[in-house]
């Protein structure tokens, strides 16, 4: 085969010049002001571009005319006419004052941004189509006087669900409370979803469209959250293509918006929290025009369950671990109530104070809330109703605890259902796992019947496999599964049995009442701790031996671990008369914790000046019974002094609570080459590692490094503390108090 090689010709020349010109067949050309290339065909008169129209191109200043393609530049150019400009993924400079007039369109591919230099001012009068990106930076202004964006995945309402609850905002005032209340009895929450307060502006034209069957009514509301008025669209403005145009009232600074689900008779269907994302789906914009309806993410925003028929097999470990979270609710002297479950707006806040209580100062909880809670990894000594000031939800490893925030067993049940983690439990429950949810329904003459048949399959209650067989006393002490669960009657958090048979099943749940087993997919119980990104120093973990990865600040480098499960502490004493708490500002005492507990640490304790003064005994309804173990002990407190009897300080405090954990008694030896569950570990380093410095694992040793290419290995002594570190089971506490900034890791580093 014969092979010709020719020299392409080219001609360069301005796009008038090239515009009455013909090129030769594969002829290119160069136009030389508008920087495009052309190809010709031998017949057409100007030729074919090759690149695309009105490129922004990438020059000092944006605000230069004189630079071609520039903006400024085709400013100028377009003289006043409409133009549309491209600009690709870069960084556009302003370094001088900018205006864009409203004949220019922009089209903004992602990953362009205007970099706006200090005391200049980039002005945009124009339309704009972007992405949802970051646009701008710099220290310069920027004054954005364009009517509205274009870009067509712009929505400026959330479907996540923390920003939904169940019930509706009342429009008007009436029987079920004020203008812009909340309404939430049953029937409301049963048809009804509302969202919370979103930003909008005053007097400023919005459109607002409905995708799916639904139909919502707008509550507005000023910056003091005062309402002010409501606009209801019907729901074939909603669902047209040009939505429903409206102009938001004077003074207003927020809308909610209560949202239903209806056929196309506008007929109220039955909806829940469990349809958010999903029935629920609406796209708010600014501007009259309506654009594009995308069942992306941008829009969907997190829909609240992914379709998937997959069944789960959870991690031995992680199923251990979620049980735990749901048993650490025993004991406590609850009452039966449901105010923290409707009073919880899915916010890491959670509910009022008043909520948790019944009135009268005794806490109170309910099936949903007890469960709920167990999914989200929150133990007892970790939720409100321990410390009303920590977090509602505070998720540390469970990355699927982020999932189950329904408040409601209707909620739950569906999206467990529409999961397809629905299980079959096998013969003689063969199949289930620790974790693992049982679902009860109603019976035809429960009181109340009438509202639980609209929830799905009649569900109205629920409870966790403990995984254990245990004996059942009303059963000739035959084994049975075991179940942990919240119920009326007291106790009210309690074990019970999945196949209980209830002495009138009319009015108890009973095991011919089951309506569905579930497992949701767990994570295993692993993490990964970094000190930089962790504000209470806690983590969840599971037993396993860490890698430390550390940024050094110059100072001593010290880790503390150990479990918290009992490891609360306040200063003050207690009454060796009544067992009670009383003002001692030169003692430190424990709270409640089992009474086989002991504290660990002792020579530690005894060194830095401090001495265990008593212990405390108490029955298993807190009833005091002295300071000497006696067979009908449940539970100890213990109180302990600084050897001198001074006052406790601060700092005294913080070295008591650093050095000791308290445990579970015979948990401090090894078996089988590891520390039982919990056992405190902790490595204080002799070595000053330089500032700046980081401390890695290199070639099997820990060194630390300041080039990356010199290592200085840790002396013996401190190599062997960090080899002995470990993450105990359950709840952990990991102090580092010299402020540096520490990673633990499950894996080496070599």
């Amino acid at each position: 085969m014969t092979t010709n090689l020719m020299r392409r010709k080219e001609r360069c020349g301005s796009s008038s010049a090239a515009a009455s010109a013909v090129l030769m067949e594969g002829e290119l050309g160069v136009l030389t002001d508008v920087k495009k290339l052309i190809v010709g065909d031998d017949s057409k008169a100007g030729g074919y571009q090759l690149t695309p129209d009105n490129v922004v191109a990438i020059w000092p200043d944006q605000a230069s005319a004189a630079s071609p393609l520039s903006i400024a530049w085709w400013i100028n150019r377009a003289n006043g006419a409409a133009v549309k400009l491209r600009l690709p993924a870069g960084t556009y400079n302003v370094l001088n004052d900018l205006t864009i007039p409203a004949n220019v369109y922009l089209e903004i591919d992602h990953g362009a941004v205007f970099s706006v230099a200090g005391g200049k001012t980039l002005t945009l009068n124009c339309e704009i189509g972007v992405d949802v990106q970051p646009l701008f930076s710099g220290s310069g202004t920027v004054v954005e006087n364009y009517v509205r964006r274009l870009h067509i995945n712009e929505n400026l309402i959330s479907h996540r669900r923390h920003f939904w609850g169940e019930g509706a905002v009342l429009g008007v005032s009436g029987s079920m409370g004020a203008a812009g209340a909340v309404a939430n009895n049953e029937y409301m929450r049963l048809s009804y979803v509302h969202s919370d307060f979103f930003a909008i502006e005053g007097s400023v034209v919005y459109t607002f469209r409905a995708h799916g069957p639904c139909k919502a009514f707008l509550v507005f509301f000023d910056a003091s959250k005062q309402f002010l008025t409501t606009k209801e669209p019907s729901l074939a403005a909603l669902q047209s293509e040009e939505g429903y145009t409206f102009s938001s009232p004077d003074g207003a600074a927020f809308v909610r918006i209560t949202s239903s689900v209806r056929d196309q008779a506008d007929v109220l269907q039955r909806s829940t929290i469990n349809d958010v994302g999903f029935k629920h789906l609406y796209k708010l914009e600014r501007g009259s025009v309506a654009t594009s309806f995308s069942l992306s993410l941008r829009d969907m925003q997190d829909p609240v369950y992914v379709e998937t028929k997959e069944r789960p097999k959870n991690n031995e470990e992680a199923a251990r671990q979620l049980v735990s979270c749901a048993e650490s609710y025993l004991n406590k002297g609850w009452v039966y109530g449901q105010a923290p479950a409707r009073n919880d707006t899915m916010t890491t806040g959670g509910p009022p104070s008043a909520a948790l209580t019944d009135g009268g100062g005794t806490k109170q909880i309910d099936c949903i809330t007890h469960m709920v809670l167990a999914l989200n990894g929150i133990d007892y000594f970790q939720s409100k109703y321990f410390n009303n000031t920590l977090p509602w939800r505070n998720v540390k490893y469970y990355t699927w605890g982020k999932y189950p925030n329904h408040l409601y067993l209707h909620g739950l049940s569906m999206w467990c259902y529409n999961n397809g983690w629905e299980i079959e439990p096998g013969i003689n429950y063969s199949k289930l796992q620790a974790g693992d949810l049982v679902f009860w329904g109603t019976t035809p003459y429960k009181e109340g019947h009438e509202e639980y048949d609209k929830y799905f399959r009649e569900i109205d209650h629920v409870e966790m496999f403990t995984g254990r067989w245990v004996p059942d006393p009303n059963r000739n002490n035959e084994l049975h599964p075991q179940t942990i669960g919240t119920g009326q009657a007291s106790p009210i958090v309690k074990y019970n049995f999945v196949d209980r048979v209830a002495a009138n099943p009319l009015i108890q749940s009973s095991v011919e009442n089951i309506r569905m087993f579930a497992r949701i997919p767990l994570e295993t119980p692993f993490t990964e701790y970094d000190s930089k990104l962790t504000t209470d120093d806690v983590v969840y973990s599971s037993y396993y031996k860490p890698s430390v990865l550390v940024y050094s600040n110059g100072q001593p480098l010290k880790i503390d671990i150990y479990g918290r499960n009992a490891a609360v502490w306040e200063i003050g004493g207690l009454s060796q008369a009544a067992g009670a708490e009383v003002v001692m500002p030169n003692r430190i005492r424990s709270e409640y914790v089992p009474a086989n507990s002991s504290y660990k640490n002792r020579a530690a304790l005894e060194a830095a000046g401090f001495t265990n003064v008593a212990y405390f005994f108490y029955t298993a309804d807190f009833q005091y019974l002295g300071t000497t173990q006696s067979p009908t002990a449940k539970y100890s407190r213990m109180v302990f002094k600084k050897a001198n009897n001074s006052e406790i300080t601060n700092s005294d405090f913080a070295t008591f609570s650093a050095l000791t954990a308290i445990q579970k008694g015979y948990r401090d030896t090894i078996e089988n080459g590891k520390y039982p569950p919990g056992f405190h570990s902790y490595a204080h380093l002799e070595t000053v590692i330089p500032n700046g410095a980081r401390l890695d694992r290199h070639n099997g040793k820990y060194a630390y490094t300041t080039d990356g290419v010199t290592w200085t290995e840790l002396p013996e002594a401190d190599q062997a503390k960090l080899m002995a570190l470990r993450i105990g089971d359950g709840e952990n506490n990991i102090y580092i108090p010299n402020g540096q900034h520490v990673k633990l890791t499950r894996r080496w580093i070599d």
